[in-house]
């Protein structure tokens, strides 16, 4: 395990406390290794909630004018003379394993339920670069030029970037038939219509 951030950092102590605990004090607790899991709960800093809200809004505002936008400079688009900042994203390439919260959070429920505590990996199995989920969200609302909304600004990049995870999750699926429910085409439509109906209606 070589975590590349403080966030990664602190979870990496956590699982081995857990292990020290389990290991030398009969705790019974297990510990879930869960790749990328989203949801429309997903806090709006998140690059997929910032994905599915930016698309949300501009849903609603093109549905305000009956002009489409007129792309006129790099970092902005402008529907009917009123400026509109382009969706800014870093590396777009960037690749996770992403998952739908509801599966991860049934998946570490089964895992407790276990008569002896141990420690799963909870994936998909798939992975999914950034920019499939922009043209995905971009798809939901009828746009095939994603590309015309998106600013790819450079100083969003991570120092430190892993680009490319992909888990596998086999021992959960033998241990207990975990595997999840929803793909990565139902995560985005679930993401896409709950920031609809919140900015759309």
């Amino acid at each position: 395990m070589m975590p590349n951030s403080p966030y990664a950092i602190a979870k990496l102590g956590a699982h081995h406390a857990v292990r020290m605990y389990r290991d030398g004090y009969g705790l019974h607790g297990s510990c879930s290794i869960c790749f990328n899991h989203e949801s429309p709960r997903r806090g709006e800093h998140f690059v997929t909630r910032k994905i599915t809200i930016y698309v949300a809004k501009l849903k609603y505002m093109l549905s305000q004018h009956a002009a489409l936008p007129c792309l006129s400079d790099e970092q902005n688009i402008y529907v009917n003379g009123t400026k509109y900042p382009k969706l800014r994203l870093g590396n777009i390439d960037a690749c996770r394993d992403w998952s739908h919260a509801k599966d991860m959070v049934r998946g570490m429920w089964m895992m407790l339920q276990q008569e002896k505590p141990d420690d799963y990996v909870l994936a998909s199995g798939e992975t999914h670069s950034v920019r499939d989920f922009v043209r995905l969200c971009f798809d939901y609302i009828g746009i095939e030029n994603w590309e015309s909304y998106v600013y790819i600004d450079k100083g969003l990049y991570r120092p430190v970037e892993v680009p490319y995870l992909l888990g596998i999750a086999d021992k959960a699926y033998l241990a207990f038939g975990w595997k999840p429910e929803y793909s990565f085409n139902d995560l985005v439509s679930d993401m896409m219509e709950s920031d609809l109906d919140i900015y759309c209606n």
